[in-house]
C-alpha cells in the first residue's frame, strides 16, 4: 500500500513537473506497467484476506479445525507471497526506470557543461567590465572633484 501511495507520489510530480513522461511513450508504459503490477499486488492480498476469513469462519464448523485453519493459513500465505513477488517486480522496474532517469540526467549535464561555462565566463567578463567602467566614473568623478574645490 506505502508502494501504491510512493508510485502515486511519482506519477503526480512527472504530470506536474515536465513533459517527460508525456515525450517518452516507453517511459509512460513503463509507469503503467509498474502501477497495473502494485495494483495487481494489492487486489491479491485484498482478495487472499477476505478468502482467508471465509475459509477460517467455516473451519470452525468442522472436526478438524486446526488442520483446517493450516491449509487456509498456508494458502494466504502462498497468495501473499505472490503478491509480494508483484510488488518485488514493481519496485526493480521503478529503480531501472529511475537509474535510466539518473543516467539521462547525468549524460544532459554533461553536454551541457561546456555551454554553462562559456555562460559564466561570459557573465564574470560582463561583470569584470562594469567593475572597470564604476572604477572609471569613480576616478572621473574624483579628478572632477578635486579640479573644484
Amino acid at each position: 500500500m506505502k508502494l501504491l501511495l510512493a508510485l502515486t507520489c511519482v506519477i503526480a510530480a512527472l504530470s506536474a513537473g515536465g513533459l517527460r513522461a508525456q515525450e517518452d511513450p516507453e517511459r509512460q508504459a513503463q509507469l503503467n506497467e509498474i502501477q497495473r503490477l502494485q495494483e495487481q499486488a494489492s487486489t491479491e492480498r485484498t482478495a487472499a484476506e477476505q478468502e482467508y476469513r471465509t475459509k477460517q469462519a467455516g473451519c470452525y464448523q468442522k472436526i478438524l479445525m486446526t488442520a483446517c485453519l493450516d491449509e487456509a493459513r498456508g494458502q494466504l500465505k502462498s497468495r501473499q507471497m505472490d503478491a509480494r513477488e508483484l510488488d518485488r517486480k514493481a519496485r526493480h522496474l521503478d529503480q531501472a526506470m529511475r537509474q535510466r532517469d539518473h543516467a539521462a540526467k547525468e549524460t544532459q549535464r554533461e553536454a551541457d557543461a561546456p555551454r554553462k561555462e562559456a555562460e559564466a565566463a561570459a557573465q564574470a567578463e560582463k561583470a569584470r567590465q562594469k567593475r572597470e567602467e564604476a572604477e572609471a566614473r569613480l576616478a572621473q568623478k574624483a579628478q572632477e572633484a578635486a579640479r573644484h574645490p
